[in-house]
């Protein structure tokens, strides 16, 4: 009986079959698989025998070539297994929808490569023949949505109409989006913010104008019914309309001011209140009226800064009257000089001298004080 030589070295009779390139170099670049050609080679080479070693070591290497060969074979039979077990799995693993004879191939060793490929062109198919699923585009400047399908003509048109892939964007806090741009919102955050930069000069003056307000109105009162202190406080309330948010006790600068603004003769009559605390009516109604001025001016002023300003703010959502704090007392009447009782009793009356001319009736405290002495000792 003939003796295999393959079961005489312990090896079996399968064979890679060499059919799936991926495992291939795996193949090629074994050691073993190097190494026995190598000594097969020697084994079988055709020159002459000299000796009984010599022909017994070509046998030799001969045989181990071969061993050595087979384990490599069968090392790649094993790696080929092990892929069409996986080939199979992902045959499998495509579905139910795959066809029955696509199936079969599969389960013919060796054509498993084949059906997965075959399996995976046929899905391939029927996924070009389903609907798509529409996809959204919209227009950055109209704000328009519109689904689409891609690929198709109305995706073609409407990149060329200036739509654009993807969600809508949400505008940024405080902004919105007009004509494809973002522009601040309406009576939003960052249009107040806006607007109380823009109008925060005129902001400071209307404060101004309410001091100046306030005080013109107190110095009515004092004129109406004038005490013993209250040409004192007339002519504190003066130098604040004058001044609105100066400091009151600077009366240098005050009366420098008083003089350059209304004359000398004006200021005099002031220094000569402060030093004997008492005005004539003349004096009283002669304030009254330069601070009506002063407020009036003041108001006039306001009015057309916050007139010049109402189309601005109108464009970030507001309104002059939800904007100055002030602005009622601003629009109203303008202030009026009530008429004057010169019945004071022994107050100095109009045209009477407040102190005597030689000033020998005064405190000389007084009559030599500066005007920053008289004002610091009133408040």
């Amino acid at each position: 009986m003939a003796i295999n030589p393959r079961q005489m070295l312990g090896l079996g009779n399968t064979r890679p079959s060499m059919q799936y390139q991926q495992l291939n170099q795996t193949y090629q670049s074994d050691p073993r698989r190097i190494l026995g050609q190598t000594l097969m080679g020697q084994g079988t080479s055709s020159a002459p025998v000299r000796t009984p070693l010599a022909g017994l070591g070509r046998l030799s290497s001969a045989l181990v070539g071969a061993y050595l060969q087979r384990k490599a074979g069968d090392a790649q039979v094993e790696r080929e297994g092990e892929y069409r077990t996986q080939l199979a799995s992902a045959l499998t693993g495509l579905g139910d929808d795959i066809p029955s004879a696509i199936t079969a191939i599969g389960s013919v060793p060796g054509n498993e490569l084949s059906a997965l490929n075959a399996a995976a062109n046929y899905q391939a198919t029927v996924a070009a023949r389903e609907p798509k699923t529409p996809v959204q585009m919209f227009n950055r400047k109209t704000r328009q949505v519109i689904p689409v399908i891609p690929g198709s003509r109305e995706q073609t048109q409407a990149f060329k109409d200036g739509f654009e892939m993807g969600n809508l964007p949400n505008p940024e806090t405080g902004f919105m989006f007009k004509d494809g741009k973002q522009v601040i919102r309406q009576g939003g955050k960052e249009a107040r913010a806006q607007r109380d930069k823009f109008v925060e000069p005129i902001r400071k003056e209307e404060v101004k104008f309410n001091t100046a307000d306030i005080a013109f109105k107190n110095a009515k009162d004092f004129v109406a019914s004038p005490s013993g202190g209250s040409d004192t406080a007339l002519i504190y309330n003066f130098f604040t309309t004058l001044d609105p948010g100066g400091r009151v006790t600077d009366g240098e600068a005050q009366m420098a001011q008083a003089s350059e603004s209304f004359g000398n003769q004006f200021a005099v009559k002031l220094r000569q209140g402060l030093q004997s605390g008492v005005l004539s009516a003349d004096s009283r109604n002669e304030i009254l009226k330069v601070m009506q001025g002063l407020v009036n001016q003041r108001r006039t002023n306001l009015q057309t800064s916050i007139n010049n300003t109402a189309s601005t703010i109108a464009t970030l959502g507001f309104t002059p009257q939800n904007t100055f704090t002030y602005y009622p007392q601003i629009f109203s009447a303008a202030a009026t000089v009530p008429s004057i009782n010169n019945n004071t009793g022994d107050l100095p009356i109009g045209g009477e001298q407040i102190l005597p001319v030689d000033g020998s009736n005064a405190d000389p405290s007084i009559t030599n004080a500066t005007d920053d002495d008289l004002l610091r000792s009133l408040f």
